[in-house]
């Protein structure tokens, strides 16, 4: 069960708000309450508690005095949150390591059941360790290997991975490493009420990958309505099909510098999905890697638009 709240501006004195509501925009109309008393120019808000989970809901309202009623408002909806709705912080592992020794994480990587590696699953609350409705898929090719490290103190990616008494979240330790193909994350079974942040941390640990031999990789999220590119300042910013939606850097070595792709504000739209695709950057960067991902749900405030209620003369 969800609530929701509504707000309205009155012009000028008024004794009386009548709000109404209903379930469908043609339905039949409820009186919700009769005893709101307003002062001039009083912002007010209703929570309507009780709810439906997941359901749109319609009200109108309209202000009485002694000298009568005024209409009533045109309707404005709101939709409460549905069961998925809570907000989490959920970490994935995607090159397990024997290093790795926090709890509450999941470690889904490129699908391998002959070396028991699980490439889809639930994603789980790091807080409280409860299974969330969301679902992580790694889509592609992959070879493992063992070179690539946790980031430095005082990076965007040791700031995400790390908690604060410098433990690790996520070991970062190793990674996966691909060649021509690409890698992609996705995820789906994301509530459309929420907004989401996706943050990549890729290494591979060579030092000689720093200059002409390097690593570059583009990390572009696609299925999203919209979004904000946050990704560590120095990295490129570029466009494939929205506005800002790929992030390319060198992750040949990056723990130094501790680049994160970092995704903000995502609706996943109705279909609640989205996801990151990893490629090479050109024909000359032989491989790109991967190591972590922090998937978190923000909750997202709603309510309808407010309505200016006229005072009857």
């Amino acid at each position: 069960m969800r609530s929701t709240a509504i707000r309205h501006t009155l012009d000028a004195a008024s004794a009386l708000l009548v709000l109404t509501g209903c379930l469908a925009a043609h339905a039949d109309w409820v009186t919700l309450t009769n005893h709101i008393r307003t002062i001039p120019h009083e912002t007010l808000f209703f929570a309507d508690s009780g709810l439906t989970a997941g359901t749109t809901y319609y009200y109108t309202v309209r202000a009485e005095n002694a000298a009568g009623a005024g209409a009533y408002t045109p309707p404005v909806s709101a939709m409460t949150g549905s069961t998925a709705s809570e907000p989490f912080t959920a970490y994935n592992d995607l090159a397990w390591m024997s290093k790795q020794t926090a709890s509450n994480i999941t470690a889904y990587t490129a699908h391998d059941p002959a070396a028991g590696r699980i490439g889809a699953g639930l994603l789980t609350d790091y807080a409280s360790g409860r299974t969330v409705m969301a679902k992580l898929d790694v889509q592609g090719l992959h070879l493992f290997g063992a070179a690539g490290v946790h980031p430095k103190s005082g990076t965007d990616a040791h700031a995400v991975f790390t908690d604060a008494s410098h433990r690790r979240i996520v070991d970062c330790d190793g990674n996966y490493w691909y060649g021509t193909n690409d890698r992609v994350l996705h995820l789906t079974g994301l509530d459309p009420v929420l907004r989401y942040e996706i943050v990549l941390y890729c290494d591979r640990n060579k030092r000689a990958y720093v200059g002409g031999d390097s690593r570059y990789h583009s990390s572009t999220l696609f299925g999203a309505v919209s979004f904000v590119n946050a990704s560590t300042p120095g990295t490129v910013i570029s466009t494939n099909q929205q506005a800002g939606d790929t992030t390319c850097y060198n992750a040949g070595y990056n723990n130094e510098l501790g680049y994160v792709t970092r995704f903000r504000d995502i609706d996943p739209g109705p279909d609640g999905a989205f996801g990151l695709r990893v490629s090479r950057n050109s024909s000359q960067d032989e491989y790109t890697y991967a190591n972590a991902v922090m998937l978190k749900a923000m909750t997202r405030i709603l309510a309808p638009t407010g309505v200016r209620i006229r005072r009857v003369p």
